[in-house]
């Protein structure tokens, strides 16, 4: 049961904070408000991103009516695009011819000692992948267990 005397110090004290409570929905009101148009905003770029379905619409048309063509290749008359394959047929042709390309080319210009080091560098790299493998240390990619028992007769070991 509540006295008199209680129930005019609660009145009081809702009246008190009536003020502070009215102000704090006025700044959490403007503060929704201000989340509601950041979230507009932020929706805004994305409907204009979001991906289109469908043929694109042609930039404009050609004195004939047809779209405009877009990429180098669509660019190209009938003829055009012949002489641009025969070209193409022909580079492929004298890669397969057996020329020797640029690297080959400067592979043969080193000294033979300079290409037995380095033939030898590469061995000995593949051969300690290798025997880490047979030694079961370190598993590696595209070691076949072919290229571990060479290794292992390379080495002098006995072949299991």
């Amino acid at each position: 049961m509540v006295k008199h005397n209680d129930a005019k110090y609660a009145k009081l004290g809702l009246a008190a904070m009536l003020p502070g409570m009215v102000h704090a929905h006025e700044i959490l009101g403007e503060l929704i408000e201000d989340v509601r148009l950041r979230l507009g905003e932020a929706e805004a770029p994305a409907a204009a991103t979001a991906r289109k379905r469908g043929r694109p619409k042609a930039a404009g048309l050609t004195a004939k009516g047809t779209p405009v063509k877009s990429g180098y290749w669509a660019k190209l008359t009938p003829n055009e695009r012949r002489t641009e394959m025969q070209k193409r047929f022909a580079k492929r042709a004298k890669a397969k011819s057996g020329q020797p390309t640029q690297q080959k080319q400067a592979w043969d210009r080193l000294p033979k000692a300079e290409r037995q080091r380095r033939i030898e560098k590469m061995l000995k790299a593949r051969r300690a992948k290798q025997s880490a493998w047979v030694k079961g240390k370190a598993p590696v990619k595209g070691i076949t267990v072919r290229m571990a028992r060479e290794t292992q007769q390379a080495n002098g070991a006995a072949v299991v």
